[in-house]
């Protein structure tokens, strides 16, 4: 009897063991699976919510078309966005992108900067607080005409090639002067502290050298207002009178021009380029108000920048990772003998 409750015991003992196994596994097991559902929520392949700060470096109808486009693929996506405007401030943009990484409320930063290199140290303590960039508009790094990548915190890039617009732009210019002994030209750029304004400038500078008969007259800084390019503009026919082509930093303002020069006397005297291909601009090429202007697909750029930044939050290979804008559509130098098969991108409608 005594040897029969000494194994009772035992037993009873073994029992009680095995159920505080039992049991302790299906504690790890619980806790596990609790675990793993709280990390997939922001983990790899989990579908995590897209939370992106939009630093654009301007508010135009150009960046409202490119918004469009990145809220258009991360919405889709159960995501969101939110847009801030740098007014081309190099300054103002890094104390937004250093608000909105301190802020923690976002996952992604797309960047499109107010100036290249004044960029880089956005980029850089956004990656070393773990957010990913994607470069947009305008590249971030020392270079102000790479496609691609310049900085490791960027993952992916799709941007205005300055090279691009600079060479289509000359080219048109080189048609609106042919056949003239002399060609007296005037620009108007947005800003002299634009990445984009001041590469084309170079390359003009550089072109001019063999093109003797074409003059480059004036430079006319509109700030990308057509109101301040129109008050302006007066004082630039009068102090140009023999002018034959301007070259506008977008359509809008070329097309706002036209009034301007009416009153002095010199409609369908001076061809007008413009730049963007907007709707209003492609209307204007039809009815041979402007002369030409290149084409631009702001709604796919941001569209290629907004699946860049799903890709990089699913920790998948961006491939390509820098995107020229120019590559998203055709034709890009545009004039009436292709306006036809063209659709603009942003602009009002007609």
């Amino acid at each position: 009897m005594k040897r029969l409750k000494t194994s009772s015991v035992l037993l009873a003992a073994l029992c009680l063991a095995l159920a505080a196994v039992i049991a302790g596994c299906g504690s790890s097991g619980s806790s596990t699976s609790s675990g793993s559902g709280s990390g997939g929520e922001g983990g790899e392949g989990s579908g995590e919510e897209v939370k992106a700060a939009l630093l654009l470096n301007i508010y135009t109808d150009f960046t409202q078309a490119g918004r469009e486009g990145v809220e258009a693929v991360i919405k889709k996506a159960g995501g969101s966005v939110t847009p801030s405007n740098a007014e081309f401030e190099p300054q103002k943009q890094l104390a937004q992108c250093q608000d909105a990484i301190t802020s923690q409320r976002y996952n992604v930063i797309i960047l499109g900067p107010a100036d290249s290199p004044s960029s880089v140290p956005c980029a850089t303590q956004a990656g070393e607080a773990g957010l990913p960039v994607i470069a947009f508009e305008n590249p971030v790094g020392p270079s102000r005409t790479k496609v691609e990548p310049q900085v490791p915190q960027v993952q992916g890039s799709v941007v205005i090639a300055p090279m691009v617009d600079a060479e289509t732009t000359f080219e048109l210019v080189e048609e609106a002067c042919k056949g003239l002994p002399k060609c007296v030209w005037i620009d108007e750029i947005g800003s002299r502290s634009s990445s984009l304004d001041e590469t084309k400038i170079q390359y003009f500078e550089e072109q001019l050298k063999s093109n003797p008969k074409i003059e480059l007259a004036q430079l006319l800084e509109g700030n990308y207002l057509p109101s301040e390019t129109v008050q302006k503009l007066p004082n630039a026919l009068a102090a140009n009178p023999g002018v034959n082509v301007i070259t506008f930093e977008s359509d809008t303002n070329a097309v706002a021009a036209v009034p301007a020069l009416k009153s002095a006397g010199l409609e369908g005297k001076v061809k007008l380029i413009g730049d963007g291909g907007s709707v209003a601009g492609a209307a204007a090429i039809k009815a041979g108000t402007m002369f030409g202007s290149v084409a631009s697909f702001p709604r796919s750029m941001g569209e290629k920048a907004a699946e860049m930044a799903l890709q990089a939050l699913a920790k998948e290979k961006i491939s390509p990772n820098g995107i020229d804008m120019f590559s998203l559509g055709e034709p890009v130098k545009l004039t009436k003998a292709n306006i036809a098969e063209y659709t603009p991108q942003f602009g009002a409608k007609e």
